[in-house]
């Protein structure tokens, strides 16, 4: 018989070592060349800011229909828009009430980017079309001849005097849409309204005419120029270039591109036998670098050649070829926005500040996590445990370089986000090391303990990875809060998990045990101490599981008495629930100067007259950095005091010039937003559970369920008890803590059915009570290890992201962080009880059917041993 060709040991030992320092290397050089450049660091302690505009309706009177849009489709347009440039990731906005929209932006931490975003939203990106010479072709949906009197002509100095709006062709609704027919990319439609449609072909027509007469007019004019935000290219133009504008004649289409001409250059490129240059024609180029030209001038064509191949479409292409441009998506985004009938009005800005600087690191609670898990992987470990530590850091290192190449701004959400794939990372490679270490416990040396390990470990690892991707797709395309971000995060972290922790790592561990250098013994591998595992195996903590369902009786007892005693003290249930003013309902007063400015000075003093007066929770936030100016934010949710803070205003010399604007803050969508929650979290347990069901065991799909509504109940009596503060952003805590949920339960449902199934012979074996039992106390202390420390890092994480990442909601903190406590209390002070009865219970239904001779048919007598029956419920 032909031997298999054996590698060489010291060849694997240089291939392990190549391997691992490859990875250490990318992690080092990456991360400082490539993604400290590009990752958010704030030292200061201006965390974000924070808008609230009023919606009113559009004066924009050239609209199909001015019909005002719901809240909520403001709302989804409006994050549509802001989609551009990656911004979702870093702004939370939500609506405070039916006519205000609170928007919290994390990346805009200055007095300009503060004052930019604000002009995004408020000042719309219309649409444009200008002639060569930068004067608008289009007035109040009517096509401007260039050809008739000059007097009825229109110049940009009247585009600049009036509204961008007023400058257009009539555009249906939602007009843009970057799909097309043929499937190009480059090419986002543009559909016009009937009327808009024949004043588009009599601009056409013209240019087209302009064309045949070419002796009398120049190349350019046959072109339309398409603009997005005109007006602001042509302030920013005049404010910041003055000698550059001037050199462009003042005129926007020369200033665009580079040199100041919109004409191709003509630029030699050698000489002739006879001495003469020989010249070629360059187009000119798009200015990128002073001003990003290509993110206003769109698109540069004759206007017949924008139509689309359907000669009965009313629609034309804009040719989005610009690669510093936007993407075709961002550019409709940002056109609906532009033309849906509703406008945005600045109530007040101002910034999110906090006494610390070190209010968003989360990068240092990431690497202390990290840290903390080295140590004990490496403790208990040691060689294996290193390999698991680059493998980890390479995953984290893979995860951070996807975001920085996709330009999202880690914005604390993020951030926890990558610290629960963390977790979730380390519970897959201690699910693989720690069924090595039970192996080599038991006997077997280091080659069998690898393969056995891989055989069990490998595929309920992939089946933890597909339990938790199909969680995520709900999550993702069931969108609300902040879970389509999550869900996305998720998927490519569980996507890394598989490549990273599954493949490579086992892929290694394989590979360092097959240089059979570790096969007399495996302590440089791992910690193991065979005194304190047989001390550990006659511990029975499933006898006094009963004993457990006191002590979280207990806990329910005590979070109850601490609500009723807070809500005694704030004489209201509600008031002890501490729920966030969007979710309670009140008002919002906004105090600040007409004109002028206060500073903190004149904060303390307003301050102390109305303490003085009335009493109330007034709060001074920052407006300008540069002036060190304030406004005065009032939340009140038990009654309406407008008239008391009207008379103070009116009596007092110091609030003279002082505005109050007064909002009604009422929970918008709630129900649709806990009704979302509710089916994303359901059906990703749902799914789960079937899933569980298939692969093992209906009682593990059932386990799932009580595990989830079990931890889900005692995290709102958590959060009750702390008075930590409810909002909606306990919806991504949850969702967080679910897929958490979903990989541990799949991790645990394979460890039983390994118990189960390695001492089955046949199909029919019938496991007694004490074996049952034995088997789920075995259990318990294989895993206690695991879940102390899992406990540890939940409470570690509490520990850490309340001083490093404050501007963090401590609802999604608390949500999470208690729901992985809880989940892994009851993995083995409760769960293993109720399993050990289901078990129970299914072994003797089946002793049951085979003492009631259910076997002994002909049909079952012709099946072998391994037949095909299955009872197990």
């Amino acid at each position: 018989m032909k031997k298999t060709r054996q590698i060489n040991p010291k060849f694997r030992w240089l291939i392990n070592i190549f391997f691992i320092l490859i990875m250490i290397l990318t992690i080092i050089f990456g991360s400082i060349f490539y993604l400290k450049p590009k990752l958010n660091v704030n030292n200061s302690n201006i965390q974000g800011t924070r808008i609230s505009l009023k919606i009113k309706e559009s004066l924009n009177e050239n609209l199909k229909s001015n019909e005002l849009p719901s809240s909520n489709n403001i709302l989804k347009i409006t994050k549509e828009y802001l989609q551009n440039e990656n911004l979702l990731s870093s702004i939370d906005l939500n609506l405070s009430s039916n006519d205000v929209i609170s928007v919290n932006s994390y990346t805009h931490i200055d007095d300009i980017g503060k004052q930019k975003l604000v002009n995004s939203l408020v000042n719309k990106p219309y649409i444009t079309f200008t002639d060569e010479k930068g004067n608008p072709v289009f007035y109040k949906n009517q096509f401007i001849t260039r050809l008739g009197e000059e007097s009825k002509r229109k110049t940009l100095k009247d585009f600049m005097d009036g509204n961008p709006y007023d400058f257009m062709p009539q555009l249906a609704p939602n007009p843009a849409n970057d799909k097309n027919k043929q499937g190009l990319s480059g090419k986002v439609t543009l559909k016009f309204t009937e009327d808009g449609w024949s004043e588009f072909i009599s601009f056409a027509g013209e240019t087209a005419l302009m064309y045949y007469y070419g002796q009398y007019f120049s190349k350019l004019a046959t072109n339309a120029y398409i603009w997005i935000n005109l007006k602001e290219f042509v302030e920013i133009a005049k404010r910041d270039f003055p000698e550059e504008w001037k050199a462009a004649g003042e005129n926007p289409v020369n200033f665009a591109y580079v040199g100041n001409d919109a004409n191709p250059q003509q630029i030699q490129v050698g000489v002739d036998k006879d001495g003469k240059p020989i010249t070629k024609e360059v187009p000119p180029v798009l200015k990128t670098s002073s001003i990003n030209a290509s993110k206003y001038l769109i698109t540069v064509a004759n206007p017949f050649a924008l139509r689309t191949s359907n000669v009965n479409d009313s629609s034309i292409y804009l040719l989005n070829d610009n690669k510093h441009g936007y993407t075709d998506h961002e550019l409709a985004s940002a056109i609906n926005f532009a033309m849906s009938p509703f406008e945005f009005k600045e109530e007040q800005s101002h910034f999110l500040t906090t006494n610390s600087k070190s209010t968003n690191k989360y990068f240092v609670v990431i690497m202390i996590i990290f840290a903390l898990i080295a140590i004990y992987l490496l403790v208990r470990y040691r060689l294996f445990g290193f390999v698991s530590i680059v493998t980890l850091g390479f995953f984290v290192f893979l995860l951070f370089i996807v975001l920085a190449a996709l330009n999202i701004f880690i914005s604390p959400i993020l951030a926890i986000t990558i610290i629960a794939s963390l977790i979730i990372a380390f519970l897959l490679i201690s699910n693989q090391l720690n069924h090595f270490k039970k192996e080599i416990l038991d006997g077997s040396n280091a080659i069998k303990a690898i393969s056995k390990s891989i055989k069990h470990t490998v595929i309920s690892s992939m089946d933890s990875i597909a339990a938790g991707i199909v969680s995520v797709l709900f999550a993702i395309f069931i969108s609300v809060s902040y879970s389509t971000s999550i869900g996305m995060l998720f998927f490519v972290s569980m996507l890394l998990s598989f490549f990273i922790i599954i493949i490579l790592q086992t892929l290694l561990l394989r590979s360092i045990v097959k240089t059979e250098s570790f096969n007399d013994s495996s302590k440089a591998l791992l910690y193991a101490n065979y005194k304190l595992h047989q001390k550990m195996n006659k511990i029975d903590l499933i006898s006094k599981s009963k004993f457990f369902t006191i002590g979280f009786a207990i806990f329910v007892v005590i979070a109850l008495i601490s609500y009723f005693s807070i809500a005694g003290y704030h004489h209201s249930l509600k008031e002890a629930l501490n729920l966030s003013l969007d979710l309670n309902g009140g008002w919002e007063y906004i105090l600040l100067p007409k004109q002028g400015m206060w500073n903190k000075e004149n904060i303390n003093q307003i301050s102390v007259l109305f303490n003085s007066n009335i009493d109330v929770n007034l709060n001074a936030y920052l407006q300008n950095i540069s002036q060190d100016s304030y406004i005065i934010i009032i939340n009140q949710t038990r009654n309406n005091i407008v008239n008391e803070l009207n008379n103070i205003i009116a009596n007092n010399e110091i609030l003279k010039d002082a505005q109050l604007i007064t909002n009604v803050i009422s929970p918008v969508n709630l129900n649709f937003d806990i009704g979302m929650a509710t089916i994303i979290i359901s059906a990703s347990i749902l799914v789960s559970s079937i899933y569980l069901s298939i692969r093992y065991s209906i009682s593990a799909g059932i386990i799932l369920w009580i595990k989830q509504t079990f931890a889900i109940a005692l995290v709102f009596l958590t959060l009750m008890m702390s008075f930590g503060g409810i909002n909606l952003n306990v919806i991504d805590g949850l969702i967080l803590f679910t897929l958490y949920n979903i990989v541990d339960t799949v991790i645990q449902s394979s460890k039983v059915k390994e118990e189960f199934s390695k001492d089955l012979n046949t199909k029919n074996y019938v496991y007694s009570k004490d074996q049952i039992k034995e088997l789920f106390r075995l259990s318990i202390i294989n895993s206690f290890e695991l879940q102390v420390t899992l406990v540890s890092l939940a409470f570690v994480l509490f520990i850490l992201v309340i001083p490093f990442m404050s501007s963090l909601k401590l609802s999604i903190l608390i949500t999470f962080a208690s729901g992985m406590i809880f989940s892994t209390l009851q993995n083995i002070l409760l769960l293993p009880l109720i399993w050990m009865h289901m078990e129970i219970k299914k072994y003797e239904r089946k002793q049951k059917r085979i003492s009631k001779s259910y076997w002994n048919s002909k049909k079952v007598e012709e099946q072998t041993f391994i037949g095909i029956n299955d009872y197990s419920i």
